[in-house]
């Protein structure tokens, strides 16, 4: 069983209805996301200066929580905001993770743009970093998430490539390797917010889950949606191609979490929380 499974963290709170308990895990790696949830009208959690929304569902608040990649490691404070304006605080260790290194041999054009290229890159980047801006708060998708193509998985996310003998930047997602033309799905319900044929990844499809959280579908051969349709996890989207700046075949997927990108495979691989029982007195944390 994972950490996930066996480690987590309950603060009882001495609230007006009696105690009550977070639930968050108690070590998680950097670039890695979870599941909170808080009891009562909790509105976000904070956790290295960068704040997550949660959405109230009942009795509790729920949303997710991502430790950013590049985190050290060490104990680390999530602050919970009330909409009563009390706080609470969650004690998390945050462990050390290696991120493997890969050395390409590529072709220059595909490393080293002229300037023409290079201001088509900004641009694609710009609409990408502009749909993953808004954080909405109706109807969340909240898991579970399925792997979104069948497949190898052949890179995983934070591998630090060396292309040509020059750093570049990590790899804020993973890869699966599948045959072109493999159905490609959802990993969960939510509403296409952006497609297109972009120069570096391609053919590209966004999907908005809600709460700042969205997933990226890149190098697709064909795209069968369009921006505005709300998709089901599990639902096909595209076919694995070859599109973009590629060597072969592949399903490059990511996500990101207001604004971070996160490991999929954490949310992939999400599961119920086995309990284990801390209590901490109060509203203002450990």
């Amino acid at each position: 069983m994972s950490r996930f499974g066996i480690s987590v963290l309950i603060v009882c709170l001495l609230l007006s209805a009696g105690a009550k308990a977070i639930e968050a895990p108690s070590a998680v790696a950097p670039g890695e996301a979870f599941l909170l949830r808080v009891p009562g009208r909790a509105k976000e959690a904070c956790l290295l200066k960068h704040c997550f929304p949660l959405v109230s569902l009942g009795p509790e608040a729920r949303g997710f929580v991502a430790v950013p990649y590049g985190a050290s490691p060490g104990r680390a404070v999530l602050e919970v905001h009330f909409a009563s304006g009390k706080r609470a605080r969650v004690g998390l260790n945050i462990i050390p993770k290696t991120f493997p290194e890969e050395h390409l041999k590529l072709p220059p054009k595909m490393v080293t743009f002229d300037k023409k290229t290079l201001a088509r890159i900004k641009r694609e980047r710009a609409r990408l970093l502009e749909a993953l801006k808004p954080v909405t708060r109706e109807e969340p998708y909240l898991g579970p998430f399925v792997r979104p193509v069948e497949g190898r998985l052949s890179s995983p996310f934070g591998l630090r490539r060396i292309l040509n003998g020059q750093p570049r930047s990590p790899h804020m997602g993973v890869d699966f390797a599948a045959p072109e033309g493999t159905p490609v799905v959802a990993f969960g319900d939510g509403q296409v917010v952006l497609t297109g044929d972009f120069y570096l990844s391609g053919r590209t499809v966004v999907i908005n889950h809600g709460l700042g959280l969205y997933s990226i579908y890149c190098h697709l051969k064909e795209i069968v949606v369009t921006e505005g349709d709300k998709v089901r996890r599990g639902q096909r989207i595209g076919l694995v191609g070859r599109t973009g700046r590629v060597t072969g075949p592949h399903l490059h997927f990511g996500v990101s979490l207001t604004g971070l990108r996160v490991d999929p495979l954490s949310l992939i691989t999400l599961r119920p929380f086995s309990v284990r029982k801390e209590t901490s007195h109060g509203t203002e944390g450990l």
